[in-house]
């Protein structure tokens, strides 16, 4: 074995033995004066943050309409779905709530026949 040989194979068992016999590198040693350290450490990095603060009024509002646009986006979806897409000529699984919802358009949108003036006649006078 040469020289040089020898040197870097005692280089590399050097810093290997380093690596694993210092307790600070290994992050799982329970070691008071390792852990000691790493909370020193752990609160310099604290300290140097900026602190947390709420989020701003734009966030604030933008989550607030993006909570009530998306689920009303979705029923808005079902309800177009279910009651006003046209699914073709034949019967299908929506027929009987889009007939059922026309119904109620028609009803809502139609006015009511106006009663004859002798049935109003008849039932305002008084029986005797």
């Amino acid at each position: 074995m040469s020289t040089s040989e020898s040197s870097t194979k005692g280089n590399l068992e050097r810093k290997v033995k380093y690596k694993t016999d210092d307790p600070r590198l290994r992050p799982s040693s329970s070691s008071p004066e390792a852990q000691a350290t790493f909370l020193r450490r752990l609160g310099q990095a604290r300290a140097s943050q900026p602190p947390v603060s709420k989020p701003g009024r734009v966030a604030r509002v933008s989550s607030i309409i993006s909570n009530i646009a998306i689920p009303g986006m979705f029923i808005f979806a079902l309800f177009y779905c279910v009651f006003l897409a046209d699914w073709g000529p034949d019967d299908h699984v929506f027929a009987g709530p889009q007939l059922w919802f026309k119904r109620q358009t028609a009803a809502f949108w139609s006015v009511p026949p106006q009663p004859r003036p002798s049935q109003t006649a008849t039932s305002l006078e008084p029986e005797s």
